[in-house]
């Protein structure tokens, strides 16, 4: 039997789009969490997130995969920065604070 619960993240300040229809599975264990798969919404595109992140002081599991953020057709507008398609992978291996 699973269990569900909601989490609220605060609005990006400047943000033009918001992370939306999140989904997805993060199994908790202990001090540990691993992200089998968590997905949303963002600017008409969408982002897919897995693996393990590593917390400062923890132990890193060999063979762990680390977390991964796949971006796919974002359309984004950075005012003044940038405005298009955005594609692309980003692969943490720092510690979640400070990557």
């Amino acid at each position: 039997m699973g269990s569900s619960r909601l989490l609220t993240l605060p609005a990006c300040p400047g943000a033009v789009a918001a992370l939306t229809d999140v989904t997805g599975t993060i199994r908790f264990d202990r001090d540990r969490l691993q992200v089998e798969r968590l997905t949303g919404q963002f600017s008409q595109g969408q982002v897919v997130a897995t693996g393990i992140p590593i917390f400062a002081g923890s132990p890193v599991t060999p063979g762990a995969a680390p977390l991964t953020v796949d971006l796919n057709n974002l359309a984004l507008q950075l005012e003044g920065l940038y405005t298009g398609g955005v594609n692309g992978n980003v692969m943490i291996t720092g510690a979640v604070q400070d990557p």
